[in-house]
């Protein structure tokens, strides 16, 4: 073993993920039963469990068969790797690959194994190539690499197939969710900014009369919340809340609000990020002067209209006019999240505020019996219908693009 291989690794490691380089250099007693052979080749191969993880006749000539199977490595691609090993399959695809490389090795004696036995100082202190132990790490290092366009390999040695068949299909499962949302994202990115950026502008005179959310930061520091949500099981829930409403802050994304007050819920807050005119229909004829509402800088201009007890802004940070306007105004964008959904400026603002715990109802990721929505919510009457093709439907989906301001092809 090579202390000085192990710290130049770790030093590069470090750079993007200190905590990872410390569970490294920290996990000093190996507890799988792990072996170092020869190949006919010449070179080592790793035993796990007795079972060779390379190829004992040439590891790097199986490690170019796998790379060769590869559907696309030009510079769009994201390459996820499952399964450091003794990093042949990582240096190929570094090599002979012109995209990005995500490397997902659960296994911290690995890493420990392969880092005091080789130098990676070509893979690692490299921008092209990354390690990750956790699915948190390859999210945060995707989000990193993604550029429209970018297209996923996932490769593997037969070895992870047939003894990590679990762990694999996980990676899998997981690389395919990340590839969708980022591509939803940025599809979503690319055809609304105009709008957002121009909404932005025209509430700049409206933003600046309201106070800045960042700025109640702690004010509720562990006192419980309820974020409502407009999902169909909310009609169900809701009144378990009512037996509790004064034990919790209330908040309340802007689909839900007509279904709140339904049932007698008014909110401490309400959360409105939407920027199109009938996000307006989201209020009407909701009485909220006794409601604190938090817009989203881009929401609809009409909105700071509406008589509220308190208006708050609160800043994407991810929008670029939102990011430029916390430079110029001296904004800490920190705490501030957008990920496209009410529902997360919701959660955010309170964790922002110092809520804990906080509780969801309504947030359903499903369409619970075919229902959209809630009841109460003014998207009630959109419910999915299985048509005569068997494919799933709306009731009215012409209104409903129009409504929720999304196109259908």
């Amino acid at each position: 073993m090579n202390e000085s291989f192990l710290s130049q690794n770790l030093k590069y490691i470090s750079e993007y993920n200190p905590e990872l380089a410390v569970k490294i250099a920290e996990n000093t007693e190996l507890t799988g039963n792990y072996q170092i052979n020869e190949s006919k080749s010449g070179d080592p191969v790793l035993f796990i469990d007795k079972i060779p993880v390379h190829n004992l006749i040439d590891p790097v000539e199986e490690a170019i068969e796998v790379f060769e199977k590869l559907q696309n490595s030009e510079k769009s691609s994201i390459n996820f790797v499952f399964g450091f090993e003794l990093g042949y399959l990582p240096d190929r695809l570094f090599k002979s690959c012109a995209g990005k490389i995500i490397v997902y090795e659960p296994d911290i004696d690995i890493l420990r194994i392969a880092f005091e036995l080789f130098d990676f100082s070509h893979l690692l202190g490299s921008k092209k190539l990354k390690i990750a132990n956790t699915f948190e790490d390859i999210e945060k290092i995707y989000g990193e690499f993604f550029f429209d366009k970018s297209k996923s390999n996932l490769v593997f040695l037969d070895y992870y197939k047939r003894c990590k068949t679990e762990k694999l299909n996980a990676l899998i499962e997981k690389s395919s969710l990340i590839y969708g949302i980022y591509q939803s994202n940025y599809s979503n990115l690319f055809h609304k900014s105009e709008a957002w950026n121009t909404s932005t502008v025209r509430n700049i005179d409206k933003i600046t009369d309201h106070q800045d959310l960042h700025e109640l930061k702690g004010i509720l520091s562990g006192k419980p919340a309820v974020i409502i949500s407009a999902g169909p099981s909310l009609d169900k829930n809701i009144q378990e809340l009512k037996k509790y409403r004064d034990k919790a802050v209330v908040f309340c994304v802007g689909t839900a609000l007509k279904s709140a007050v339904k049932y007698g819920i008014n909110p401490d807050f309400a959360v409105i990020v939407e920027f199109y005119d009938s996000t307006v229909n989201q209020v009407k004829d909701v009485d909220l002067s006794g409601t604190n509402m938090i817009l989203q800088l881009s929401a609809c201009s009409s909105l700071y209209g509406i008589k509220t007890k308190n208006t708050f802004n609160y800043y994407a940070d991810n929008d670029n006019t939102s990011i430029w306007l916390s430079k110029v105004w001296g904004v800490p964008l920190e705490g501030y999240k957008n990920l496209g959904t009410v529902s997360i400026n919701t959660l955010f603002s309170a964790k922002m505020l110092g809520c804990d715990p906080i509780i969801l109802i309504g947030q359903d990721l499903a369409y619970t019996d075919g229902n959209c929505y809630s009841g109460g919510s003014i998207y009630s009457d959109f419910k999915l219908l299985k048509n005569e093709s068997e494919e799933t439907v709306s009731t009215d989906l012409e209104k409903m693009s129009k409504d929720l301001n999304i196109s259908v092809d």
